[in-house]
């Protein structure tokens, strides 16, 4: 399984070992506070370039690169897959989950005066090393769109994780019936209420952490009535594209929910 771990850090970047993948070796991350920049600016070493600065410190800010790789080792400089990337982020994802995850734990255990958690940083761009331009630039095939896409999927899968260690009927699960498939709506202690539509005419499931919908509700169903099968099947949630919360930015992603016969 893909994993990062923490290397080093020293001024504008973070270094983090790489395990689980056949290329990729290592990755630096690249991101500095105007303080710092101008801390690196009076000790940079130009060599009479004026233009120095700006083509190898500045224009790495807010970028990843990857910093070694197994294998050939004169393939520098290394490139950025999507796939590669993609598993770069939601790792970073994965890893602010287990930090709030942990966060949680410490207010319990120590009050509310603990402290405030850290906000995720933003995910960095790909960048490689242009040789020919001498500075550094954003892999050709990033775009906005592209990083929307592979964001919400780190996202999703994120969440997704997190929600699939919760045991039996969940929000968003299926409900098959003699009269059609259901998604449950709402769960309480010992029922759950379905969706009063069929799935095809909902898509009101939103995933923040947990699921919660909003629309109408069939008749209340006991859980004992619930069988569980082995089977998922696909369904749409939404989530605010690339955890920006604002209206009209919403998009919808297809996850995987248990299914459940009535019974």
């Amino acid at each position: 399984m893909f994993r990062i771990e923490f290397h080093l850090s020293y001024q504008d970047q973070i270094c983090y070992d790489v395990y689980g993948h056949d290329t990729i070796r290592q990755i630096e991350a690249y991101s500095a506070s105007q303080y710092t920049l101008d801390y690196m600016r009076t000790t940079f070493n130009h060599n009479g370039d004026d233009t120095a600065f700006e083509r190898i410190i500045l224009s790495r800010q807010g970028g990843a690169i990857i910093e070694s790789v197994h294998g050939d080792k004169d393939s520098y400089p290394y490139r950025w897959t999507p796939e590669g990337y993609t598993l770069f982020a939601g790792e970073l994802y994965r890893k602010h989950a287990d930090y709030l995850a942990d966060y949680a734990r410490k207010v319990e255990k120590y009050g509310a005066d603990y402290g405030d958690s850290q906000p995720m940083r933003p995910v960095p761009r790909p960048i490689y090393f242009d040789r020919d331009l001498n500075r550094f630039q954003v892999e050709p095939w990033f775009n906005a769109a592209m990083r929307a896409k592979i964001i919400n999927n780190a996202i999703l899968a994120e969440c997704m994780r997190a929600y699939d260690a919760i045991q039996g009927p969940r929000v968003g699960d299926w409900i098959d019936t003699p009269k059609g498939q259901f998604r449950i709506a709402l769960r309480s202690k010992d029922s759950v209420q379905p969706t009063m539509y069929t799935a095809e005419e909902n898509h009101g499931f939103y995933l923040g952490g947990a699921i919660s919908y909003s629309g109408s509700l069939g008749e209340p169903v006991q859980l004992d009535r619930l069988q569980p099968t082995e089977e998922k099947r696909t369904a749409p949630v939404w989530i605010f594209s690339e955890n920006d919360v604002r209206a009209h930015n919403s998009v919808y992603l297809q996850a995987d929910f248990r299914i459940f016969r009535l019974i």
